[in-house]
C-alpha cells in the first residue's frame, strides 16, 4: 500500500519496473490515476499493439467523442493518442495493456 500525492492530470501509479517511485506489478501493464477538473485536458500516447481501458470512478470525462460517467468503462484500441477532457471534476483509472 502506498499514498500518492494529490495530482491533477495523469499520474502513473503502477508499472512493471517501479519507475518514478510507482508500485511494481509483475505484468506488462501500466496503471494511471486520471484526475481532471472541469474543462481540463490530458493525453496519453498508446504504443502500437497496446490497448487502453478507462474506468470512470467519479464525475464525467469525455474520451475522444464519448462521454463517460461514474461507473462507465471503455476499451480503446488502434489509436496513437488518447485524449481526455473533464466535463466536471472527475477521477478515473487508465490501464495501458498489451
Amino acid at each position: 500500500q502506498k499514498a500518492f500525492p494529490d495530482h491533477v492530470g495523469l499520474q502513473l501509479v503502477i508499472s512493471p519496473d517501479g519507475r518514478n517511485d510507482t508500485l511494481r506489478i509483475h505484468q506488462d501493464t501500466l496503471l494511471f490515476r486520471l484526475r481532471l477538473d472541469a474543462a481540463q485536458r490530458a493525453e496519453h500516447q498508446l504504443d502500437p499493439g497496446r490497448t487502453a481501458y478507462l474506468h470512470v470512478i467519479a464525475g464525467t470525462i469525455r474520451a475522444d467523442t464519448e462521454h463517460l460517467h461514474a461507473g462507465d468503462g471503455a476499451t480503446i484500441r488502434a489509436v496513437d493518442t488518447l485524449s481526455f477532457e473533464g466535463i466536471e471534476r472527475s477521477d478515473a483509472l487508465l490501464f495501458d495493456l498489451p
